[in-house]
This record gives C-alpha cells, sequence and structure tokens, in this order.
C-alpha cells in the first residue's frame, strides 16, 4: 500500500485509493471532467444499447454513461475520442 508521507494530499483528493499510486508516479491522471486516465486512455467498464453506450470510470471509482458514435469513438469530457483514447 502507498504511503502518503510528505506527498501533497491534494495530488490524489478525491482519487480512489487503489489509483493513488498510479497517478503519483504519472502512469494516471484525473481529466478536468473527473475521469481517470491511464497510459492507454479514458477506462471503458462495460456497454450498454447495443453498444451505442459506455460505462467509463471516473476517478473516485464510478462510472458514467458516454455515447459511443458510428466511428467507435466515446465523448468525453466535451470532445469526441477514437479508440486509440480508451481501453476496454
Amino acid at each position: 500500500m502507498l504511503q502518503l508521507n510528505n506527498i501533497d494530499p491534494s495530488i490524489v483528493a478525491g482519487v480512489h485509493p487503489d489509483w493513488h499510486e498510479a497517478v503519483l508516479q504519472g502512469r494516471a491522471r484525473v481529466s478536468k471532467g473527473g475521469f481517470i486516465q491511464f497510459e492507454d486512455g479514458y477506462q471503458v467498464t462495460g456497454f450498454a444499447g447495443n453498444h451505442h453506450s459506455c460505462s467509463v470510470l471516473r476517478a473516485d471509482g464510478s462510472t458514467a454513461t458516454a455515447p459511443i458514435d458510428s466511428c467507435n469513438r466515446i465523448f468525453v469530457d466535451g470532445r469526441w475520442w477514437s479508440h486509440r483514447h480508451w481501453n476496454h
């Protein structure tokens, strides 16, 4: 388990404890909309609606629904992201 001694706690404020280490090591970041972005992009946790929407992992451990367009892009943080920017 990561020890937060001598680390500014605001760096991981609101981030699920499982991802503190990844954020502190630069392997993940919290996006402007509160989503966790790992090195391979946003994490899609499941699909719904005949693959017209998906669940995207938020930094606090919850998920949010995002639409998927006909080009297999997801709409997160106010823009469309190609499959290069998300992982399932």
